[in-house]
């Protein structure tokens, strides 16, 4: 039975149900830049709560419009809503949280605060640290309105165990987790009213082609290889939507909510992107999956009914293995310009650690179709996984240089690697509670969240040390990769190629570097010296710190430089076995959690 008409049915039984329940969604800001991704997770429990009869919900896009926390916190205390719901996707977004709650209860101590998002993976630190009565573990639809139907009945806080899908406090202090929420059937996931949506929000998230760089990644996302764009186009607008839910893989590294992944019916899917093209002008589709085309029969239905419509898409996330040259021709004869993916590694070990469950021969034939075919694509890196070390940074930077260089038409510049963040929910953060990297108890993990909150999987600062290397060798791995993907680009195309791409607007002279102190822009300019010097990264990154962050924090990594290697020297191989990481963590006695505590299902994620 669907919630609306269960809801119909709790409505006779209970009329004291109050469909007008005053409700107010934000979003926190995730980084420090607006977020111009729609809040999904927001937009889809807000759409759902208006078909299950909840008129009064409103969005407050606070990722988005960026006021200042004291703007924020009076735009809210001034909306007063009796549910306040926090749409939190990610972990990084604790700090944020804690300090909007904590303010937003001194001026509204009657006000429920909800949290949903991955951030509610550490609920127990949310409800105890945090402003938040109630964290939704999961999907939120069902949950969020068979909760807003207790609230709104104002039912004691121990009647809340009958609802699937949240965490909080009982009376007598208690964490309750009454399990994972309710999943949605396939034709209702992302199935978005976008009247819930004002147009400011809609505007800035669904931008149109011609406000963007066209010589930006960004645009060139959208030609593919070479290609161009006609004039209309650029006129429309470009809608970010997801095709499915979930993935196919468990990566040791990343959280997720769901169990299996859910491909939403094409032909429904058509019907959305036809919606959007009649009511906003939409022309270009950038699809947000994890997985698109995982389910093969999927892809061959979706492809034929979307190339009549003659738009320009892109895809963000597909997995390598099911990439075959009739696959990618099939997509491009059917508008796509772009294909990215999730190929983290060109380690075989490395992949065993982070449960891939695909392989270098995968990852390398994906990237040569992908560009055989004229499709753009960015390679994409996690490198500092437990296990990571000098060899397996070579074999990565190995593999990117050996696929950067087949076509002449990439960018150097375009390549993206960030260090390994660990999340709650996975077992990368279960590993680092393991070897006290981050702590066992509350107080410890609140303290590692406040650390990592607004702040990038690339930031060096924030990074944790998972392997056996010092600091300086793990912050200098990034630079020696790109060090020799670069100089292997211009030794195959030649240092005026190199320079024609890597400077389109000339190359800038030496003594401006130097006066400037860019060392980045300082490697970028000298590809062949970069790759000599690259043993000498980890003095590099001792000036660099010592200058953006003074000699007493880079004299301690120095030292603790020398300490490691020293040990290193009196033991002779590593000890580390690489294979899933998921595994070597549950060779612990002390994982996973005793299945009494509320929080094991949670630690070990879905």
């Amino acid at each position: 039975m669907l919630i609306a008409e269960q809801s119909d049915q709790d409505q006779q039984q209970h009329p004291s149900i109050n469909k007008a329940v005053k409700t107010l969604f934000i979003t926190l800001p995730q980084r420090d830049t607006p977020g111009t991704y729609p809040p999904y997770g927001a937009l889809t429990v807000m759409s759902y709560l208006k078909r299950a009869g909840f008129s009064n919900v409103t969005l407050y896009n606070i990722d988005l419009m960026r006021p200042t926390m004291k703007e924020a916190i009076n735009y809210i205390a001034d909306f007063n809503p009796e549910v306040l719901c926090i749409s939190a996707p990610v972990s990084t977004a604790y700090g944020n949280c804690k300090q909007v709650t904590l303010e937003i209860k001194k001026w509204l101590p009657q006000t429920k605060i909800v949290l949903g998002g991955n951030l509610a993976a550490s609920a127990e630190i949310i409800l105890r640290k945090t402003g938040v009565d109630i964290c939704v573990l999961g999907e939120g639809e069902i949950a969020c309105a068979q909760l807003l139907e207790k609230l709104s009945q104002h039912c004691p806080i121990n009647e809340l165990k009958a609802i699937k899908g949240l965490g909080f406090l009982d009376e007598k202090g208690v964490f309750i987790n009454t399990g994972y929420a309710q999943q949605l059937l396939m034709d209702q996931v992302y199935d978005i009213d976008w009247d819930v949506w004002d147009d400011f929000s809609l505007k800035k998230c669904f931008r149109q082609l011609k406000e963007i760089d066209p010589k930006s990644t960004y645009y060139k996302y959208y030609t593919g290889i070479g290609g161009q764009i006609s004039s209309d186009k650029r006129e429309t607008r470009i809608a970010i939507l997801p095709c499915s839910k979930g993935c196919v893989a468990r990566c040791t590294f990343c959280h997720r909510w769901q169990k299996g992944i859910r491909f939403i019916p094409p032909e429904i899917m058509i019907q959305r992107i036809k919606l959007l093209m009649d009511s906003y002008q939409v022309g270009v589709v950038n699809i947000s999956d994890e997985c698109f085309g995982a389910d093969v029969k999927w892809l061959h239905e979706f492809c034929a009914l979307i190339k009549p419509l003659g738009l320009i898409w892109v895809v963000g996330g597909m997995r390598v293995k099911q990439i075959t040259s009739e696959i990618v021709s099939m997509m491009k004869d059917a508008g796509c310009r772009s294909i990215v993916y999730g190929m983290e590694t060109g380690s075989k070990r490395m992949i065993e650690v982070m449960e891939k469950r695909a392989s270098i021969e995968d990852n390398e034939r994906a990237f040569r179709l992908t560009l055989e075919a004229g499709l753009q694509t960015i390679p994409q890196l996690i490198i500092g996984m437990p296990g990571e070390n000098p060899e397996t940074i070579k074999e990565s930077a190995d593999f990117i240089s050996r696929n950067m260089i087949l076509d002449k038409h990439q960018n150097p510049r375009e390549v993206s690697i960030n260090y390994a963040q660990a999340l709650p929910g996975t077992p990368l953060y279960e590993f680092a509670r393991q070897k006290g990297l981050i702590g066992k108890g509350l107080d410890e993990e609140e303290r590692y969240l406040l650390h990592i909150s607004d702040r990038n999987a690339c930031d060096d600062e924030t990074t944790l040390n998972f392997t056996d290397y010092p600091y300086l060798t793990l912050v200098s791995w990034r630079n020696i990769i790109l060090a020799t993907m670069k100089y292997r680009y211009a030794k195959a195309f030649g240092i005026s190629h190199y320079n024609k791409v890597m400077f389109p607007d000339g190359r800038p002279g030496l003594w401006c570097l130097l006066k400037s102190r860019n060392f980045g822009l300082l490697l970028d300019r000298f590809p062949r010296l970069t790759f000599r010097l690259r043993h000498w990264m980890e003095f590099f990154k001792f000036i660099d710190i010592w200058k953006k962050r003074g000699l007493k924090i880079a004299g301690g990594f120095l030292v603790e430089f020398f300490v490691v290697h020293l040990r290193r020297c009196r033991k002779k191989h590593s000890d580390f076995e690489y294979k899933s990481l998921r595994k070597i963590i549950g060779q612990d006695a002390s994982y996973p959690c005793e299945e009494s505590d509320p929080m094991a299902s949670l630690r070990k994620g879905r």
